[in-house]
């Protein structure tokens, strides 16, 4: 009766051999192959690659670009000596009782870039009103006298717009440019650029006509048209 025998070799998939053969059969691994087992034997022989392939993970498609850190205005060491030269200016003038206009520049709704004229009191905002937008029309066809309205939800004391500088100097902002008072050493325009990556997150502040009021005064917040 003849001898067979089962060859089982892996390449890419299974495969089987049926030899039949009466003289003892001589197995020669194929090239790249490692096999094992006796080909004479029943079990058969057992091969596999001598690499196998590695599953490598696919690309991802549309992969965000590295982040570009974010580098601090140059001249911050000449920013931050001037903000402390002018904030030290400003605090010996213990000056807790004034009145000024503060514009904001931003790509934001019309009313929140209308000048606003602040009164403070004991370094406290007790009023702070602009002009209203809406115009309204007489019977006669004339417009009438513009509405003052409360702003005070977005109002600022000379030391907040301090405050503003000295955060843009913490965060180490990509642009910080100031302009302050000779004589009182507040600031008169502030831009600052956080990040240059972003748009539309820049500060811009106009502060002017700033008054002090005097001890004696009794100050009365400015009266809004209802």
């Amino acid at each position: 009766m003849k001898k067979l025998v089962f060859l089982s070799i892996l390449l890419s998939s299974n495969m089987a051999f049926a030899v039949s053969t009466d003289a003892p059969i001589v197995f020669k691994a194929p090239e790249g192959m490692v096999c094992k087992g006796d080909p004479n034997s029943a079990e058969g022989i057992y091969c596999v690659s001598e690499n196998p392939p590695v599953a490598v993970a696919p690309e991802p498609i549309n992969s965000p670009a590295p982040p570009i850190g974010n580098k601090p205005d140059p001249k911050m060491p000449q920013i931050k000596r001037r903000y402390e030269a002018n904030l030290k200016k400003w605090q010996a003038r213990k000056l807790q009782n004034y009145t000024f206009t503060l514009q904001r520049s931003c790509f934001c709704l019309p009313e929140y870039t209308t000048p606003m004229t602040i009164t403070v009191n004991n370094g406290k905002i007790v009023s702070a009103v602009a002009e209203s937008l809406m115009v309204e029309i007489k019977d006669d066809g004339s417009e009438t006298t513009p509405k003052m309205v409360d702003v005070s939800d977005r109002a600022m004391t000379v030391d907040q717009l301090f405050n503003e500088i000295k955060q843009a100097i913490d965060n180490k902002a990509a642009s910080v440019n100031v302009k302050y008072d000779a004589r009182w050493g507040y600031p008169r325009s502030i831009y600052i650029d956080l990040d240059t990556r972003m748009a539309d997150e820049e500060i811009a502040l106009t502060s002017t006509a700033l008054k002090p009021i005097s001890g004696n005064t009794i100050i009365k917040p400015l009266p809004v048209t209802k």
